[in-house]
């Protein structure tokens, strides 16, 4: 599952667009976001992802690392463009720093997390994109706009384990 501690991440863009829910319509919110990850968490989308993208150093290479020989830190296509992962999660939390800590934070339930782009890169790092789709309250609607194409520190969580299976498969 696709989540991370409080990391610095881009906010590329804010839309707001007018969603039908039934014969009424709600304000949602979908933010762009951007950030650069160790490669490891290619596991969280998928397995076998991180190995098919990433290999070992050779002996010669490896002269010029300072790594663990046995990380995947050498990109397997240089070449690749980034491209398109069909991941999809509801119910997750997002915690975005708001300046002062705490309860100046802007919190954000039940948000969908999609659309998602990767692109490997060199040195052990990957660049994800990835939509969020939630309903903010509407006072931390500005504020979040207010941030559009700035660094801020997010906190991704994935949903609550609804069942046993999920809570030990969350665990291997």
């Amino acid at each position: 599952m696709f989540e991370f501690a409080k990391q610095p991440v881009k906010l590329v863009k804010v839309s707001t667009p007018m969603e039908n829910h039934g014969q009424e319509l709600k304000l949602g919110v979908v933010l762009t976001i951007v950030g650069v990850f160790p490669n490891t968490i290619l596991k969280a989308f998928g397995a076998g992802l991180l190995e098919s993208l990433f290999r070992k150093p050779t002996e010669e290479e490896r002269a010029d690392l300072a790594t663990d020989p046995d990380t995947l830190c050498m990109l397997r296509h240089p070449r690749m463009s980034p491209f398109s992962w069909d991941y999809e999660t509801d119910g997750n939390q997002v915690t975005i720093d708001h300046g002062l800590g705490g309860d100046s934070d802007i919190k954000l339930v039940d948000v969908k997390v999609k659309s998602v782009e990767i692109t490997p890169l060199e040195g052990a790092m990957c660049s994800i994109q990835w939509n969020i789709n939630c309903h903010p309250d509407q006072k931390d609607v500005g504020a979040l706009a207010a941030k559009q194409k700035q660094d801020i520190a997010m906190e991704l969580n994935g949903p609550a384990p609804q069942s046993a299976e999920d809570l030990f498969n969350k665990a291997a």
